[in-house]
């Protein structure tokens, strides 16, 4: 919830995209991994230690590959979709997942913990989530998910194959309607906004953190814009 916390929009946009968690799941392929057996306990300590391990060689790998990138306090939009570009290429790169490969992981996760029930993972995604202008197309997804629970009988979750035919007949006329079924356009627009508000925060932080340091030594006389400052990791 952290990730989609700090993404906001960005999450929801993608729970409704082509390729997201509940569209991909209308194809009952993901399905299938709803009834699987658990994982022993030693298959799960192997799997914690190798991903243990590889975060932190992405970890090192990537914030080497920062120093060379500068990071853009001024807002401007050309600026930020140009390091937008440097970073996911530096994941790329190195082999670590990127904002749409992020969203989409955290989104299956939360759908498969809901045991593919969408009503519950509808209210787990948008949990403390700021959602805007895309309130709207929530209200429109639970309502179908509401109708159609009704219209079968039973829960819209793994075993209703007839709910999850009808959902994803409902989601692409949602999707068009609202304009999301253009999956490069949202994609793109996912990843910038993204880095947009990871930017506002750096920018507050040294803003918060200059400050400070002025009330500190006495020099509130001194005024540094963040924007003039050339910043990297």
């Amino acid at each position: 919830m952290a990730l989609l916390l700090q993404s906001g929009r960005v999450g929801w946009r993608q729970i409704v995209a082509p390729g997201s968690a509940i569209t991909a799941s209308c194809s009952g392929h993901y399905r299938e991994y709803a009834a699987a057996a658990p994982a022993t306990s030693q298959e799960e300590d192997d799997v914690v230690l190798s991903v243990f391990k590889e975060q932190q060689r992405h970890y090192r790998e990537f914030l080497k590959g920062m120093k060379n990138i500068a990071i853009p306090l001024n807002g401007d939009e050309n600026a930020i979709k140009k390091y937008a570009t440097e970073v996911e290429a530096l994941k790329k790169k190195i082999g670590m997942p990127g904002v749409e490969e992020t969203l989409s992981a955290t989104l299956d996760y939360k759908m498969s913990v809901a045991r593919y029930n969408v009503r519950k993972f509808i209210s787990a995604a948008t949990e403390g989530v700021e959602l805007g202008e895309y309130a709207g197309v929530v209200a429109e997804v639970s309502k179908a998910v509401d109708e159609i629970e009704k219209e079968t009988g039973a829960p819209l979750d793994a075993s209703n194959d007839q709910g999850w035919d009808n959902l994803r007949k409902r989601l692409e006329g949602i999707q068009k309607q609202h304009g999301l079924d253009d999956y490069a356009k949202i994609k793109d627009e996912a990843t910038l906004d993204m880095y947009k508000q990871q930017l506002a925060k750096i920018r507050q932080s040294a803003i918060d953190s200059m400050d400070a340091v002025k009330r500190k030594e006495g020099l509130d006389y001194i005024n540094i814009d963040p924007a003039n400052i050339k910043f990297k990791l």
